[in-house]
């Protein structure tokens, strides 16, 4: 006789439930509940008067946050852990991830809620983009790439090269976050016109205008030209 494993419905309530979490998540980033902390309103009363929240509202926001691991809570006060101390308080050593946040909770989310339709008539949801709302998509995925650029030049080999090319790609971030590993590497950034200027002030930015070259063309239609020096193209 096999014995049958027991059923544990957990896994999927914690699927079935993690809307509740990342709206939480959301709103603690968006009142700056992390900053506070990191800066000492380390209390439920001293959060509500930083964040100019209720201390109804900061005690159940801070308390969700330790539940998650996002905060330490021992007597009644509350600290911030590291990886949120990193990538949630605003700390410009790290990555401030607070605009894909907004993202996520103002853009991505509502159209989420649209999922139903789309099931049921394999149509897409409408975005409902504006001006306001672009700045808000753009500023939550170029945040998003840097965070992917950070752990591409983390784990990306490239010691043996001398030469890169950068083709096009939306991002700088990925390229710089090499060269940033790799003292020998020289880039080269073909993108379209229009892009070069954000390209100049990232590269100046980084430090590494010494070892890059910004070129401007038509990406959709140009062939990109070099020598057979070993190169990595990024996009």
């Amino acid at each position: 006789m096999t014995d049958t494993p027991t059923a544990d419905a957990a896994r999927i309530l914690d699927i079935a439930t993690g809307y509740m979490a990342s709206k939480q998540l959301f709103h603690a980033s968006r009142i700056g509940l992390f900053a506070a902390v990191a800066d000492g309103s380390d209390t439920v009363s001293a959060i509500a008067v930083a964040c100019g929240v209720s201390e109804r509202i900061a005690r159940l926001l801070a308390d969700a946050m330790a539940a998650k691991g996002l905060l330490l809570r021992a007597d009644g006060r509350y600290a911030v852990a590291p990886d949120a101390a990193a990538y949630l308080t605003g700390d410009d050593a790290a990555i401030d991830l607070a605009p894909f946040l907004t993202f996520l909770d103002e853009i991505s989310y509502p159209h989420w809620l649209q999922f139903a339709h789309t099931v049921d008539t394999t149509q897409p949801g409408d975005l409902q983009m504006d001006d306001a709302r672009w700045a808000t998509f753009m500023a939550g995925v170029m945040t998003y790439n840097r965070l992917h650029a950070q752990e591409f030049g983390r784990h990306l080999d490239l010691s043996g090269a001398t030469r890169a090319l950068d083709f096009g790609g939306l991002s700088a971030d990925f390229a710089l976050s090499v060269m940033a590993q790799n003292p020998a590497l020289h880039t080269t950034f073909v993108y379209a016109p229009g892009f070069e200027d954000g390209i100049v002030e990232a590269v100046a930015a980084a430090g590494l205008a010494d070892r890059t070259a910004v070129e401007v063309a038509d990406t959709a239609t140009a062939t990109p030209q070099g020598s057979t020096t070993p190169c990595s193209r990024t996009t």
